[in-house]
């Protein structure tokens, strides 16, 4: 038996790590372990090895990183007045990726391990040209795909991929005003986040990832918090039964 790879990918300030924390926290009313690779990160500047996995069910973790290459893109690479090409940031992401997937992903899904991660190849599919275009760069989705960590990120894609979409971007951005943490990500602003949210719904992106064999589902988070709960855990149950 493997572990599952799942993925919650969609615009930034819709409520992804909301929605995977209610995972989480159903998971652990099961007496599941939840190792958090991200504050692992943050205290020890790597990733941890499968030892330190061990007694755990689920690992969490996100995209980018917080260490190595990772975090450079979080803190230098995409926050707003970065002079970074479309190129080296999609580069850069392309990299971050395959380390993360072939250093902990990919072994610990062997290992039976299930992994629950914020964002994937998803996010630099819909990112990256949206933001090439806006500069009248021409850097396209199969420029994306031709990049060496990403041909490996899609040679394995998750087993679900979960999208949450909203009614308004406005909504999205109106909740998040009072969130703890801000990003200063150049991807945050309103009309970006609206083309976003078009390509996260498209058709394309959606047949790509199920011609891999990739589950793709919606979740709508345009409600309130018990809602987008009751949504994000039907969509679990259903695919964890």
């Amino acid at each position: 038996m493997q572990g599952r790879y799942i993925v919650v990918d969609g615009i930034d300030r819709i409520g992804k790590g909301t929605l995977i924390n209610m995972i989480l926290d159903y998971e652990e009313s099961r007496g599941k372990k939840i190792f958090n690779t991200d504050e692992y990160q943050l205290n020890q500047g790597c990733l941890p090895s499968l030892e330190e996995l061990k007694g755990y069910d689920y690992i969490f973790l996100s995209e980018p990183t917080y260490s190595g290459i990772g975090l450079k893109i979080r803190n230098n690479m995409i926050v707003k007045g970065s002079t970074y090409s479309v190129h080296e940031i999609a580069q850069a992401y392309a990299e971050d990726r395959k380390h993360l997937l072939s250093s902990l992903i990919f072994p610990a899904l062997q290992q039976n391990y299930n992994v629950i991660s914020s964002r994937s190849i998803c996010s630099s599919l819909v990112y990256q040209p949206l933001d090439a275009k806006e500069k009248g760069i021409k850097f396209t989705v199969e420029d994306v795909l031709a990049l060496e960590g990403n041909i490996y990120a899609m040679s394995r894609t998750p087993h679900l991929l979960i999208i949450p979409v909203i009614d308004s971007v406005s909504l999205a951005l109106e909740r998040s005003k009072d969130r703890n943490k801000e990003d200063n990500c150049k991807f945050e602003e309103k009309s970006f986040l609206e083309k976003s949210l078009d390509v996260y719904k498209s058709q394309w992106l959606r047949e790509l990832f199920e011609s891999k064999g990739t589950i793709v589902k919606y979740v709508d988070a345009s409600g309130t918090l018990d809602d987008s709960r009751k949504n994000i855990l039907d969509v679990w149950k259903n695919y964890s039964a």
